[in-house]
């Protein structure tokens, strides 16, 4: 560093010299000090496991506002009880990408399945390929968005995740069947939601008239506990839902929490998302504050005394559209309740008939 003399009076210039040079030796140290703390706090050390094998760190919530638009989005996905008890890696993962320019969000999520050992690394690849490739090519076309390109686009993006995960495999010298998963993807312009399915997750979808439901089927197997993944692809769904003021997406644990089956018409237990269905968010700081109340709850010791599952909750609101809804959703807890002792009823009914 060069030095300059500075005759300003007060030390002589040698000593100011020797003042000025340990300040910015003091900085310097400083800076390198801090440097290196948030290194250490924002790197987390690669989990290796002990084949060697790397597998995809858990990312952090997205937290996004689109100001021009009023379409506020968050993700969550957090390790499960049964997971933590054992051990074991989350087997979730989720993403959300934006495109501020063209007002669009682009979300997904994905659930290994339990039985593939690598299940956590081809949901992660999973629902980047697709994310990616969605964002390259909506980069590239004009609005409005239609069916027929979207159907065009989603499609290639479950091909690619397919890929994706295929190439993995390859890589690591492995079966395509341990890094098997669940994919479920939306497109979302501020108005029509187009989606692109495959497993046991699902999307619930607001409407504009106050109407919410699950706009997904769960494409589970023949047994309780198995599912038609990624890589049965005679099973992906495509579809698109109109006026749709917000929506959630979902992982099978949690979605099963408050989405009954089809045997009881899949009924929407709204109490849980009536907070993402009617909260306006005007800025980031709102949906912060949304997106640290579902995490509180996602960890709260009753839910997870009664969720055991990994859980993944995505949210995206169009907030301008929830403001103007020609009717406020509604929600029966007395018809809830009755409904509830009926299929209860019409259960033991049937078990009793086969005993």
């Amino acid at each position: 560093m060069e030095f300059r003399q500075i005759n300003k009076g007060g030390w002589s210039n040698k000593r100011r010299y020797r003042n000025y040079m340990y300040l910015i030796h003091s900085l310097e140290e400083q800076r390198k000090k801090t440097e290196a703390e948030v290194k250490v706090e924002d790197k987390a050390e690669p989990d290796i496991d002990e084949y060697g094998i790397e597998h995809p760190l858990l990312a952090a919530p997205s937290i996004i506002y689109m100001s021009g638009k009023g379409i506020s989005a968050y993700n969550i996905t957090l390790k499960g009880q049964s997971h933590i008890n054992s051990d074991t890696r989350c087997q979730d993962r989720s993403g959300i990408r934006t495109l501020p320019d063209k007002g669009i969000v682009i979300a997904a999520v994905a659930d290994g399945v339990g039985s593939c050992a690598l299940s956590d690394i081809g949901a992660d690849c999973a629902v980047n390929a697709a994310l990616e490739v969605l964002v390259q090519q909506l980069e590239q076309v004009e609005l409005p968005l239609t069916g027929q390109i979207m159907g065009r686009l989603l499609r290639a993006a479950m091909n690619a995740a397919y890929d994706a995960v295929s190439e993995k495999a390859d890589k690591l010298e492995v079966h395509m069947y341990t890094l098997q998963s669940t994919l479920t993807v939306g497109v979302y312009d501020g108005d029509v939601l187009y989606v692109a399915h495959a497993g046991d997750d699902g999307v619930v979808a607001l409407l504009a008239d106050g109407r919410y439901c699950l706009v997904t089927v769960r494409h589970k197997g023949e047994e309780a506990s198995s599912v038609y993944p990624l890589q049965s692809k005679n099973t992906w769904q495509f579809g698109m839902t109109k006026n749709v003021a917000a929506f959630v997406m979902c992982t099978d644990g949690v979605l099963d929490g408050f989405v009954r089956n089809r045997s009881e018409n899949e009924r929407v237990f709204y109490p849980f998302i009536k907070a993402d269905f009617e909260t306006i968010c005007k800025s980031e700081e709102d949906v912060q504050k949304i997106c640290d109340e579902r995490n509180r709850i996602l960890e709260s010791e009753d839910y997870r005394a009664r969720i055991t599952d990994d859980l993944t909750y995505l949210a995206v609101s169009n907030n301008t559209r929830v403001a103007n809804m020609t009717e406020p959703p509604t929600f029966n807890k007395e018809k809830w309740d009755e409904d509830t002792k009926k299929y209860a009823k019409r259960r033991e009914k049937i078990l009793t008939g086969i005993l």
